[in-house]
């Protein structure tokens, strides 16, 4: 997603699979950063606040 695209409270869902964070996890934005490299703060499902890149999200339905 574009950072344009991002904002606190919206639900988002990863596209891509990590060890422990597998493709199409949702969560909700609680911070976006003023720098395009320092990505989002996503809090998901489980309780976890992992911070990561736009381009690694996409909106939840």
């Amino acid at each position: 997603m574009k950072k344009s695209e991002l904002a606190v409270g919206i639900l988002v869902r990863t596209n891509f699979e990590d060890p422990g964070l597998p493709a199409g996890s949702e969560g909700e934005v609680v911070t976006v950063h003023d720098e395009l490299g320092d990505g989002v703060d996503v809090r998901f499902r489980d309780g976890r606040l992992i911070n990561i890149l736009g381009h690694g999200l996409d909106l939840a339905p």
